[in-house]
């Protein structure tokens, strides 16, 4: 009878980290106690951060300890329903910076990056709206305070990190309500209504991409809505990578759940039927480097979509999804 409460969860690098985890042999002794000195930093800062966020936050969820590893049919059936753990987790802790298991949440850094950068600027004689001017009044030096933002931040620091370049953790932080990144330099929240980091506590300026809920009450129009946004996560996944091939479709199979009730329509391999026409257009995208360019790519050694899905090759720089028709 255990007692109720919120759990979070964790998304992380794996790195080829051997350590303790959930097998048909360690079934027992895990069921007895999990001995924490036998898990990697990652799971032990996690652990510890976890049981300062809230008393109400009594357990958490880590993929590897609570998925029987070697049992297929368990894997099977606990990674099909994976997007509904994080769906219904109180947040999503992620180790965003680190390369594998053993790096943990926290870094060594520098506190003068958290500075926010101002800049006094003298805007007279810039013209401005004349509306704005007082009648016959004469308007002196106007010393105005700027704000400079680094625009590169969260594509540097977030989207790119080694945590987010994984194929899985992208389902996992668009289902869960809200994240935190552990990032290299400072930490970062991201959740539907906002985007913001240490530096920038009232939120970062980023182009609003993927997996934001369509707002109009037209059917057609939250259905159009809903397959652009399943473009942008589309073009985004096809530039992560997984460490088993076959996954390609699985991990992604809690996002195209989520959608199904917007787009109304049969999902086939990655792709929409009410979409389909345009989404044989799809493409890799070009890479250009000694003034050539080139389509770098390839097939896995696996059978896992059809040919004319994005999701039967791979391409490091990713694919680009065609207009919509």
């Amino acid at each position: 009878n255990p007692k109720g409460g919120h759990y979070v969860t964790l998304s992380h690098c794996w790195g080829g980290v051997d350590f303790a985890r959930l097998l048909k042999g360690t079934l027992h002794n895990f069921q007895e106690r999990i001995p924490l000195n036998e898990l990697p930093l990652t799971f032990r800062d996690t652990i510890h951060f976890a049981r300062r966020l809230s008393s109400k936050v009594r357990y958490i969820w880590i993929d590897s300890l609570c998925i029987i590893q070697d049992d297929f049919d368990d894997w099977l059936a606990e990674s099909t329903q994976m997007y509904e753990v994080y769906r219904n987790s109180y947040c999503n802790i992620s180790a965003t910076a680190a390369i594998n298991s053993e790096k943990g949440l926290f870094f060594q850094r520098n506190p003068h990056q958290l500075w926010g950068d101002e800049v006094a600027l003298n805007t007279e004689g810039i013209p401005r709206p004349l509306a704005k001017e007082p009648p016959n009044q004469h308007l002196g030096p106007l010393i105005r305070r700027c704000h400079v933002l680094d625009l590169s931040f969260w594509d540097r620091e977030v989207d790119k990190a080694p945590a987010n370049m994984r194929g899985w953790v992208l389902q996992e932080r668009l289902m869960a309500p809200r994240v935190l990144h552990f990032c290299k330099h400072q930490i970062a929240w991201e959740c539907h209504h906002l985007n913001a980091a240490e530096r920038f506590p009232h939120g970062h300026l980023i182009p609003d991409r993927y997996g934001r809920q369509p707002i109009s009450t037209i059917p057609s129009e939250v259905s159009d809505a809903a397959h652009e946004n399943w473009k942008r996560v589309v073009e985004r996944y096809s530039k992560t990578g997984l460490t088993e091939a076959k996954d390609k479709l699985i991990a992604l199979a809690g996002i195209a759940e989520m959608m199904d009730a917007q787009i109304r329509g049969r999902y086939i391999a990655g792709m929409w039927e009410k979409y389909l026409a345009s989404q044989l257009l799809w493409r890799v995208d070009p890479v250009f480097e000694n003034g050539l360019f080139s389509y770098p790519s390839r097939r896995p050694g696996c059978y896992r979509a059809p040919s004319f899905s994005w999701a039967a090759v791979d391409a490091p720089q990713g694919i680009r999804c065609g207009q919509t028709m």
